[in-house]
Protein backbone atom coordinates (compact mmCIF):
# COMPACT_ATOMS: atom_id res chain seq x y z
CA UNK A 1 0.00 0.00 0.00
CA UNK A 2 2.95 2.49 0.67
CA UNK A 3 4.42 1.49 -2.52
CA UNK A 4 1.42 2.56 -4.06
CA UNK A 5 0.85 5.90 -2.05
CA UNK A 6 4.59 6.99 -3.38
CA UNK A 7 3.78 5.78 -7.15
CA UNK A 8 0.23 8.82 -6.89
CA UNK A 9 1.83 11.37 -4.92
CA UNK A 10 4.93 11.30 -7.36
CA UNK A 11 2.98 11.09 -10.97
CA UNK A 12 0.16 13.35 -9.39
CA UNK A 13 2.53 15.82 -7.88
CA UNK A 14 4.96 16.42 -10.88
CA UNK A 15 4.84 20.05 -12.05
CA UNK A 16 4.32 19.18 -15.67
CA UNK A 17 1.28 16.45 -15.14
CA UNK A 18 -0.55 18.19 -12.26
CA UNK A 19 -2.38 20.85 -14.65
CA UNK A 20 -3.14 18.05 -16.70
CA UNK A 21 -4.82 16.24 -14.19
CA UNK A 22 -8.58 17.27 -14.12
CA UNK A 23 -8.83 18.51 -17.35
CA UNK A 24 -7.91 14.78 -18.81
CA UNK A 25 -9.96 13.75 -16.42
CA UNK A 26 -13.01 16.02 -17.44
CA UNK A 27 -12.16 15.48 -21.41
CA UNK A 28 -12.69 11.82 -21.01
CA UNK A 29 -15.68 11.85 -19.28
CA UNK A 30 -17.59 14.31 -21.38
CA UNK A 31 -16.35 11.66 -24.36
CA UNK A 32 -17.64 8.30 -22.87
CA UNK A 33 -19.83 9.94 -20.09
CA UNK A 34 -22.53 11.38 -22.24
CA UNK A 35 -25.79 8.58 -21.48
CA UNK A 36 -27.67 8.52 -18.39
CA UNK A 37 -28.26 5.00 -19.49
CA UNK A 38 -26.27 2.04 -18.06
CA UNK A 39 -23.53 1.43 -20.52
CA UNK A 40 -20.97 -0.82 -18.75
CA UNK A 41 -18.00 -0.62 -20.58
CA UNK A 42 -18.02 3.46 -20.46
CA UNK A 43 -19.20 3.69 -17.26
CA UNK A 44 -16.84 1.13 -16.06
CA UNK A 45 -13.80 2.77 -17.48
CA UNK A 46 -14.88 5.71 -16.05
CA UNK A 47 -15.29 4.65 -12.68
CA UNK A 48 -12.46 2.70 -12.23
CA UNK A 49 -10.45 6.15 -13.19
CA UNK A 50 -12.42 7.75 -10.57
CA UNK A 51 -11.47 5.42 -8.01
CA UNK A 52 -7.44 5.71 -9.07
CA UNK A 53 -8.17 9.58 -8.82
CA UNK A 54 -10.19 9.27 -5.28
CA UNK A 55 -6.94 6.56 -3.98
CA UNK A 56 -4.57 9.44 -4.34
CA UNK A 57 -6.63 12.02 -3.07
CA UNK A 58 -7.13 10.15 0.04
CA UNK A 59 -4.02 8.20 0.41
CA UNK A 60 -2.04 11.87 -0.40
CA UNK A 61 -3.13 13.06 2.58
CA UNK A 62 -3.60 16.82 2.69
CA UNK A 63 -7.14 17.29 2.85
CA UNK A 64 -6.92 19.01 6.80
CA UNK A 65 -6.76 22.73 4.79
CA UNK A 66 -9.86 22.21 2.56
CA UNK A 67 -12.44 24.89 3.07
CA UNK A 68 -15.10 25.04 5.52
CA UNK A 69 -17.81 25.65 2.61
CA UNK A 70 -16.18 22.58 0.46
CA UNK A 71 -16.66 20.45 3.20
CA UNK A 72 -20.48 21.69 3.58
CA UNK A 73 -20.21 20.34 -0.25
CA UNK A 74 -18.84 17.21 1.09
CA UNK A 75 -21.16 16.60 3.14
CA UNK A 76 -23.73 16.60 0.53
CA UNK A 77 -22.05 13.68 -0.88
CA UNK A 78 -21.57 11.67 2.05
CA UNK A 79 -26.03 12.36 2.03
CA UNK A 80 -25.78 10.37 -0.85
CA UNK A 81 -23.87 7.65 0.28
CA UNK A 82 -25.89 7.33 3.55
CA UNK A 83 -29.01 7.15 1.86
CA UNK A 84 -27.75 4.58 -0.83
CA UNK A 85 -26.07 2.54 2.38
CA UNK A 86 -29.62 2.68 4.62
CA UNK A 87 -31.74 1.66 0.90
CA UNK A 88 -29.19 -1.71 0.28
CA UNK A 89 -29.42 -3.28 3.50
CA UNK A 90 -31.19 -6.29 3.86
CA UNK A 91 -34.50 -6.17 6.29
CA UNK A 92 -36.30 -9.22 7.81
CA UNK A 93 -39.89 -10.16 6.05
CA UNK A 94 -41.69 -8.24 9.27
CA UNK A 95 -40.10 -5.00 8.59
CA UNK A 96 -39.98 -4.59 4.07
CA UNK A 97 -43.59 -6.41 4.30
CA UNK A 98 -45.10 -3.46 6.10
CA UNK A 99 -43.27 -0.75 3.56
CA UNK A 100 -45.67 0.73 0.48
CA UNK A 101 -46.00 -0.94 -2.29
CA UNK A 102 -44.75 -4.52 -1.60
CA UNK A 103 -47.78 -6.09 -1.56
CA UNK A 104 -47.26 -7.63 -5.30
CA UNK A 105 -43.78 -8.75 -4.08
CA UNK A 106 -45.08 -10.60 -0.80
CA UNK A 107 -47.56 -11.92 -3.23
CA UNK A 108 -45.42 -13.06 -5.45
CA UNK A 109 -43.26 -14.41 -2.85
CA UNK A 110 -45.93 -16.33 -1.14
CA UNK A 111 -47.27 -18.03 -4.79
CA UNK A 112 -44.31 -20.07 -4.79
CA UNK A 113 -44.48 -21.14 -0.93
CA UNK A 114 -41.39 -21.19 1.22
CA UNK A 115 -40.25 -18.21 3.76
CA UNK A 116 -40.19 -14.49 2.53
CA UNK A 117 -36.68 -13.99 2.41
CA UNK A 118 -34.93 -10.74 3.75
CA UNK A 119 -34.91 -7.79 1.63
CA UNK A 120 -33.99 -4.34 1.41
CA UNK A 121 -35.92 -0.69 1.35
CA UNK A 122 -34.99 -0.12 -2.09
CA UNK A 123 -36.84 -1.81 -5.06
CA UNK A 124 -34.43 -2.15 -7.23
CA UNK A 125 -30.97 -2.78 -4.91
CA UNK A 126 -28.22 -3.19 -7.99
CA UNK A 127 -29.71 -0.01 -9.60
CA UNK A 128 -28.90 1.73 -6.43
CA UNK A 129 -25.46 0.37 -6.04
CA UNK A 130 -24.90 1.36 -9.89
CA UNK A 131 -25.86 5.13 -8.53
CA UNK A 132 -23.09 4.88 -6.11
CA UNK A 133 -20.37 3.90 -9.16
CA UNK A 134 -21.86 6.93 -10.93
CA UNK A 135 -21.25 9.65 -8.80
CA UNK A 136 -17.60 8.41 -8.42
CA UNK A 137 -16.46 10.55 -11.07
CA UNK A 138 -17.74 13.72 -9.88
CA UNK A 139 -16.74 13.08 -6.31
CA UNK A 140 -13.35 12.35 -7.82
CA UNK A 141 -13.29 15.72 -9.65
CA UNK A 142 -14.95 17.96 -7.15
CA UNK A 143 -11.72 16.33 -4.48
CA UNK A 144 -9.22 16.85 -7.06
CA UNK A 145 -9.96 20.52 -7.79
CA UNK A 146 -10.31 21.13 -4.18
CA UNK A 147 -7.28 19.53 -3.40
CA UNK A 148 -4.53 20.83 -6.33
CA UNK A 149 -2.99 24.34 -6.86
CA UNK A 150 -6.07 27.00 -7.92
CA UNK A 151 -2.96 27.61 -11.20
CA UNK A 152 -3.07 23.50 -11.67
CA UNK A 153 -7.34 22.70 -11.21
CA UNK A 154 -8.97 25.99 -11.88
CA UNK A 155 -6.89 28.51 -13.97
CA UNK A 156 -7.06 25.92 -16.99
CA UNK A 157 -10.85 25.30 -17.26
CA UNK A 158 -11.96 28.16 -18.57
CA UNK A 159 -10.54 27.37 -21.67
CA UNK A 160 -11.20 23.52 -21.34
CA UNK A 161 -14.33 23.68 -21.11
CA UNK A 162 -15.07 25.43 -23.98
CA UNK A 163 -12.94 23.75 -26.17
CA UNK A 164 -14.63 20.48 -25.00
CA UNK A 165 -17.88 22.21 -26.14
CA UNK A 166 -16.80 23.45 -29.56
CA UNK A 167 -15.90 19.98 -29.98
CA UNK A 168 -18.74 18.64 -29.53
CA UNK A 169 -20.60 21.03 -31.82
CA UNK A 170 -17.98 20.29 -34.25
CA UNK A 171 -18.94 15.90 -33.78
CA UNK A 172 -22.75 16.84 -33.90
CA UNK A 173 -22.42 18.96 -37.29
CA UNK A 174 -20.46 15.87 -38.49
CA UNK A 175 -23.24 13.40 -37.25
CA UNK A 176 -26.50 15.31 -39.14
CA UNK A 177 -24.02 15.22 -42.24
CA UNK A 178 -24.15 11.81 -42.07
CA UNK A 179 -26.41 8.87 -42.10
CA UNK A 180 -28.72 8.85 -38.99
CA UNK A 181 -27.17 5.42 -38.32
CA UNK A 182 -23.72 6.40 -38.36
CA UNK A 183 -21.36 5.13 -35.86
CA UNK A 184 -20.37 8.59 -34.71
CA UNK A 185 -23.49 8.52 -32.24
CA UNK A 186 -22.37 7.22 -29.31
CA UNK A 187 -25.02 5.47 -28.14
CA UNK A 188 -27.21 2.76 -29.43
CA UNK A 189 -30.52 5.01 -27.47
CA UNK A 190 -30.24 8.47 -28.74
CA UNK A 191 -31.60 10.70 -31.01
CA UNK A 192 -30.44 9.87 -34.32
CA UNK A 193 -30.38 12.68 -36.89
CA UNK A 194 -29.94 15.11 -34.09
CA UNK A 195 -26.67 17.48 -33.51
CA UNK A 196 -26.16 15.55 -29.77
CA UNK A 197 -22.59 15.70 -30.11
CA UNK A 198 -20.56 13.41 -27.19
CA UNK A 199 -23.89 12.91 -25.79
CA UNK A 200 -27.01 10.87 -26.45
CA UNK A 201 -29.74 13.24 -25.89
CA UNK A 202 -29.72 16.62 -27.72
CA UNK A 203 -31.30 18.29 -24.57
CA UNK A 204 -28.17 17.10 -22.58
CA UNK A 205 -25.83 18.88 -25.53
CA UNK A 206 -27.77 21.88 -25.49
CA UNK A 207 -27.94 22.04 -21.37
CA UNK A 208 -23.66 21.84 -21.47
CA UNK A 209 -23.40 24.46 -23.97
CA UNK A 210 -24.92 26.69 -22.35
CA UNK A 211 -23.04 25.52 -19.38
CA UNK A 212 -19.63 26.59 -21.39
CA UNK A 213 -21.05 30.17 -22.04
CA UNK A 214 -20.30 31.69 -18.79
CA UNK A 215 -16.26 29.85 -19.03
CA UNK A 216 -15.96 31.43 -21.89
CA UNK A 217 -17.12 35.53 -20.27
CA UNK A 218 -14.61 34.63 -17.61
CA UNK A 219 -11.92 34.27 -20.12
CA UNK A 220 -12.86 36.75 -22.13
CA UNK A 221 -12.83 39.31 -18.95
CA UNK A 222 -9.36 38.20 -17.98
CA UNK A 223 -8.14 38.81 -21.42
CA UNK A 224 -9.78 42.40 -21.41
CA UNK A 225 -8.15 43.30 -17.86
CA UNK A 226 -4.32 41.84 -19.35
CA UNK A 227 -5.04 44.04 -22.25
CA UNK A 228 -5.56 47.03 -20.12
CA UNK A 229 -2.06 46.38 -18.51
CA UNK A 230 -0.38 45.96 -21.71
CA UNK A 231 -0.04 42.37 -21.73
CA UNK A 232 -3.10 41.10 -23.37
CA UNK A 233 -3.49 39.18 -26.67
CA UNK A 234 -5.62 39.51 -29.25
CA UNK A 235 -5.55 36.00 -30.72
CA UNK A 236 -6.49 34.70 -27.92
CA UNK A 237 -10.03 36.70 -27.70
CA UNK A 238 -10.62 36.10 -31.12
CA UNK A 239 -10.02 32.15 -29.99
CA UNK A 240 -12.39 32.92 -26.84
CA UNK A 241 -14.85 34.44 -28.85
CA UNK A 242 -15.27 31.70 -31.55
CA UNK A 243 -15.32 28.92 -28.78
CA UNK A 244 -18.33 30.88 -27.08
CA UNK A 245 -20.27 31.58 -31.26
CA UNK A 246 -19.39 28.05 -31.90
CA UNK A 247 -21.43 26.91 -28.32
CA UNK A 248 -24.25 29.60 -29.09
CA UNK A 249 -24.89 27.85 -32.90
CA UNK A 250 -24.42 24.61 -31.30
CA UNK A 251 -27.34 25.68 -28.92
CA UNK A 252 -29.67 27.09 -31.59
CA UNK A 253 -29.25 23.80 -33.66
CA UNK A 254 -29.91 21.06 -31.24
CA UNK A 255 -33.44 22.24 -31.01
CA UNK A 256 -33.83 21.75 -27.32
CA UNK A 257 -36.44 24.16 -25.63
CA UNK A 258 -34.35 23.79 -22.20
CA UNK A 259 -31.71 25.21 -24.06
CA UNK A 260 -33.45 27.86 -25.62
CA UNK A 261 -35.46 29.31 -22.56
CA UNK A 262 -31.94 29.36 -20.95
CA UNK A 263 -29.71 30.71 -23.31
CA UNK A 264 -30.31 34.33 -23.77
CA UNK A 265 -30.37 34.75 -19.42
CA UNK A 266 -27.17 33.20 -19.61
CA UNK A 267 -25.69 35.42 -22.07
CA UNK A 268 -27.38 38.43 -20.05
CA UNK A 269 -25.73 37.46 -17.20
CA UNK A 270 -22.37 36.19 -18.81
CA UNK A 271 -21.88 39.93 -19.90
CA UNK A 272 -20.50 41.34 -15.92
CA UNK A 273 -18.49 38.49 -15.74
CA UNK A 274 -16.65 39.07 -18.84
CA UNK A 275 -16.47 42.91 -17.67
CA UNK A 276 -12.46 44.08 -17.56
CA UNK A 277 -13.53 45.51 -13.86
CA UNK A 278 -15.26 44.77 -10.77
CA UNK A 279 -18.52 46.57 -9.91
CA UNK A 280 -20.82 44.87 -6.87
CA UNK A 281 -23.79 46.26 -7.53
CA UNK A 282 -23.91 44.84 -11.07
CA UNK A 283 -23.52 41.07 -10.38
CA UNK A 284 -26.68 41.34 -8.31
CA UNK A 285 -28.85 42.88 -10.45
CA UNK A 286 -28.14 40.77 -13.15
CA UNK A 287 -28.50 37.77 -11.70
CA UNK A 288 -31.93 38.70 -10.41
CA UNK A 289 -31.99 39.37 -14.10
CA UNK A 290 -30.93 35.94 -14.79
CA UNK A 291 -33.66 34.56 -13.11
CA UNK A 292 -36.48 36.32 -14.29
CA UNK A 293 -35.17 35.97 -17.71
CA UNK A 294 -35.77 32.51 -17.53
CA UNK A 295 -39.43 32.66 -16.36
CA UNK A 296 -40.15 35.38 -18.78
CA UNK A 297 -38.60 33.42 -21.95
CA UNK A 298 -40.88 29.93 -20.38
CA UNK A 299 -43.63 31.75 -20.06
CA UNK A 300 -43.38 32.78 -23.85
CA UNK A 301 -42.66 29.71 -25.35
CA UNK A 302 -45.21 28.11 -22.74
CA UNK A 303 -48.52 30.55 -24.56
CA UNK A 304 -46.71 30.67 -27.76
CA UNK A 305 -48.91 29.25 -30.52
CA UNK A 306 -46.45 28.39 -32.83
CA UNK A 307 -44.37 26.08 -29.82
CA UNK A 308 -47.84 24.99 -29.44
CA UNK A 309 -48.74 24.10 -32.63
CA UNK A 310 -45.83 22.11 -33.07
CA UNK A 311 -45.91 19.74 -30.21
CA UNK A 312 -42.58 20.20 -29.08
CA UNK A 313 -43.50 20.62 -25.64
CA UNK A 314 -45.21 17.59 -25.22
CA UNK A 315 -42.16 16.45 -23.91
CA UNK A 316 -40.68 13.59 -26.69
CA UNK A 317 -44.19 12.58 -26.40
CA UNK A 318 -44.82 8.99 -27.70
CA UNK A 319 -48.25 7.12 -28.41
CA UNK A 320 -50.88 9.74 -28.96
CA UNK A 321 -49.58 12.42 -26.07
CA UNK A 322 -48.75 8.80 -23.75
CA UNK A 323 -45.16 9.76 -21.64
CA UNK A 324 -45.57 13.43 -22.42
CA UNK A 325 -43.72 15.17 -19.58
CA UNK A 326 -46.85 16.92 -18.08
CA UNK A 327 -47.84 12.80 -17.97
CA UNK A 328 -44.75 11.52 -16.38
CA UNK A 329 -45.31 14.12 -13.51
CA UNK A 330 -48.42 13.46 -12.70
CA UNK A 331 -47.49 10.07 -12.15
CA UNK A 332 -44.66 10.50 -10.49
CA UNK A 333 -46.64 12.67 -8.25
CA UNK A 334 -49.17 9.91 -7.39
CA UNK A 335 -46.30 7.82 -6.43
CA UNK A 336 -44.92 9.87 -3.68
CA UNK A 337 -48.29 8.87 -1.67
CA UNK A 338 -46.05 5.48 -1.40
CA UNK A 339 -42.77 6.69 -1.95
CA UNK A 340 -42.64 9.66 -0.70
CA UNK A 341 -41.77 8.87 2.94
CA UNK A 342 -38.48 6.52 2.36
CA UNK A 343 -38.18 6.45 -1.32
CA UNK A 344 -38.04 3.67 -3.84
CA UNK A 345 -34.49 3.28 -4.02
CA UNK A 346 -32.09 5.24 -5.64
CA UNK A 347 -31.89 4.33 -9.35
CA UNK A 348 -35.22 2.41 -8.99
CA UNK A 349 -37.84 4.85 -11.10
CA UNK A 350 -37.54 2.93 -14.26
CA UNK A 351 -38.36 0.03 -12.72
CA UNK A 352 -40.88 1.40 -10.22
CA UNK A 353 -42.98 3.78 -12.42
CA UNK A 354 -45.04 1.49 -14.59
CA UNK A 355 -47.25 0.63 -11.47
CA UNK A 356 -48.69 4.37 -11.35
CA UNK A 357 -49.43 4.40 -15.15
CA UNK A 358 -52.62 3.79 -16.83
CA UNK A 359 -52.68 0.22 -17.56
CA UNK A 360 -54.70 1.23 -20.49
CA UNK A 361 -51.91 2.85 -22.65
CA UNK A 362 -49.07 1.30 -21.23
CA UNK A 363 -47.16 0.38 -24.63
CA UNK A 364 -44.04 -0.54 -25.67
CA UNK A 365 -42.62 2.56 -25.10
CA UNK A 366 -41.12 3.46 -21.43
CA UNK A 367 -40.00 6.58 -19.37
CA UNK A 368 -36.23 5.51 -17.73
CA UNK A 369 -36.72 9.11 -16.14
CA UNK A 370 -38.87 11.39 -14.58
CA UNK A 371 -37.77 14.50 -16.64
CA UNK A 372 -37.93 16.25 -13.38
CA UNK A 373 -34.89 15.61 -11.33
CA UNK A 374 -36.34 16.73 -8.06
CA UNK A 375 -39.34 14.85 -8.50
CA UNK A 376 -37.14 11.62 -9.33
CA UNK A 377 -34.68 11.77 -6.25
CA UNK A 378 -38.53 12.23 -3.95
CA UNK A 379 -39.73 9.36 -5.64
CA UNK A 380 -36.17 7.20 -5.24
CA UNK A 381 -35.02 8.68 -1.77
CA UNK A 382 -37.96 10.26 -0.02
CA UNK A 383 -37.57 13.07 2.33
CA UNK A 384 -33.68 11.86 2.95
CA UNK A 385 -33.38 13.43 -0.80
CA UNK A 386 -35.86 15.79 -0.78
CA UNK A 387 -33.47 17.43 2.47
CA UNK A 388 -30.29 16.70 0.54
CA UNK A 389 -31.72 18.51 -2.47
CA UNK A 390 -32.42 21.51 -0.16
CA UNK A 391 -29.17 21.52 1.34
CA UNK A 392 -27.46 21.84 -2.02
CA UNK A 393 -29.70 24.42 -3.44
CA UNK A 394 -29.30 25.90 0.09
CA UNK A 395 -25.62 26.14 -0.47
CA UNK A 396 -25.43 26.82 -3.47
CA UNK A 397 -27.45 30.04 -2.74
CA UNK A 398 -25.36 30.82 0.08
CA UNK A 399 -22.37 30.46 -1.77
CA UNK A 400 -23.40 32.02 -5.08
CA UNK A 401 -24.58 35.23 -3.44
CA UNK A 402 -21.16 35.87 -1.13
CA UNK A 403 -19.47 35.56 -5.41
CA UNK A 404 -21.64 37.89 -6.99
CA UNK A 405 -21.22 40.39 -3.68
CA UNK A 406 -17.44 40.39 -3.54
CA UNK A 407 -15.00 42.26 -5.22
CA UNK A 408 -13.99 41.24 -8.65
CA UNK A 409 -11.12 40.52 -10.53
CA UNK A 410 -9.94 37.48 -12.49
CA UNK A 411 -10.57 34.84 -9.34
CA UNK A 412 -14.34 36.32 -8.72
CA UNK A 413 -14.73 35.75 -12.64
CA UNK A 414 -13.85 32.26 -12.57
CA UNK A 415 -16.15 31.83 -9.48
CA UNK A 416 -19.10 33.48 -11.18
CA UNK A 417 -19.36 32.05 -14.09
CA UNK A 418 -19.09 28.86 -12.34
CA UNK A 419 -22.35 29.90 -10.28
CA UNK A 420 -23.69 30.72 -13.45
CA UNK A 421 -22.94 26.93 -15.01
CA UNK A 422 -24.17 25.35 -11.86
CA UNK A 423 -27.24 27.42 -12.22
CA UNK A 424 -27.98 26.10 -15.26
CA UNK A 425 -27.89 22.37 -14.51
CA UNK A 426 -29.99 23.55 -10.98
CA UNK A 427 -32.82 25.01 -13.47
CA UNK A 428 -32.79 22.29 -16.60
CA UNK A 429 -33.50 19.80 -14.14
CA UNK A 430 -36.65 21.00 -13.37
CA UNK A 431 -37.52 19.55 -16.67
CA UNK A 432 -34.87 16.59 -17.47
CA UNK A 433 -32.25 14.80 -15.83
CA UNK A 434 -28.79 16.55 -17.44
CA UNK A 435 -26.55 14.85 -13.00
CA UNK A 436 -27.44 11.89 -14.09
CA UNK A 437 -25.05 12.16 -17.06
CA UNK A 438 -21.24 11.85 -15.89
CA UNK A 439 -20.46 14.18 -18.80
CA UNK A 440 -22.45 16.93 -17.29
CA UNK A 441 -22.02 15.94 -13.48
CA UNK A 442 -18.46 16.18 -13.75
CA UNK A 443 -18.65 19.70 -15.69
CA UNK A 444 -20.83 20.49 -12.87
CA UNK A 445 -18.97 19.17 -9.47
CA UNK A 446 -15.73 21.12 -11.03
CA UNK A 447 -17.72 24.11 -10.96
CA UNK A 448 -19.17 23.47 -6.95
CA UNK A 449 -15.31 22.94 -6.07
CA UNK A 450 -14.16 26.08 -8.09
CA UNK A 451 -16.61 28.23 -6.20
CA UNK A 452 -14.83 27.23 -2.78
CA UNK A 453 -11.11 26.64 -3.91
CA UNK A 454 -8.81 28.28 -2.28
CA UNK A 455 -6.43 30.78 -4.57
CA UNK A 456 -3.60 29.51 -2.22
CA UNK A 457 -3.11 26.64 -0.29
CA UNK A 458 -1.14 26.34 3.28
CA UNK A 459 1.80 24.36 2.54
CA UNK A 460 2.90 21.59 4.75
CA UNK A 461 5.05 22.08 7.77
CA UNK A 462 8.03 21.25 6.11
CA UNK A 463 7.89 22.46 2.84
CA UNK A 464 7.74 26.05 1.34
CA UNK A 465 4.41 27.99 0.78
CA UNK A 466 2.87 28.47 -2.41
CA UNK A 467 1.69 31.60 -3.19
CA UNK A 468 2.53 31.32 -6.99
CA UNK A 469 -0.80 32.99 -8.85
CA UNK A 470 0.30 32.23 -12.27
CA UNK A 471 -2.79 31.09 -14.63
CA UNK A 472 -2.36 28.45 -17.17
CA UNK A 473 -3.67 30.63 -20.77
CA UNK A 474 -3.66 28.81 -23.61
Amino acid sequence: MKALTDVLARVALTDRLAPMIVPAFVIVCVALGGASQENLIQAGVLQLLAVACLLWVVLDGDLEDMPEDAIGALWLFGGFFFIAAIQVIPLPPDVWTRLPAREHIRAGFEAFGGPLPWLPLSLAPEKTLFSVLQILPPLAVFLMTVKLRWRHAVSPMPWVVPLIGAASVALGAIQVMGSAESALYFYPTTNHGFPVGFFSNANHQASFLVMCLPFVAATIGTLRQRSNTGSGDIEKVAIALALGATCVIGVVVAGSIAGYILLGPVLLVSFPIARGRADKGMGGRFMGLFVVGVLAIAALLATSPFVAMSGIFAGNALDNGHLSRPEIFANTIAGLKDHGLLGAGLGAFQQTYPFYEDPNIVSTSYAAHAHNDYLEMAFEAGLPGIALIGGLIVWWVVRTAAIWAGAGGEEARIRRAASVATGVVLLHSLVDYPLRTNAVSVVAAFALAAMVASRRRTAPADGPQDTDARNIVL
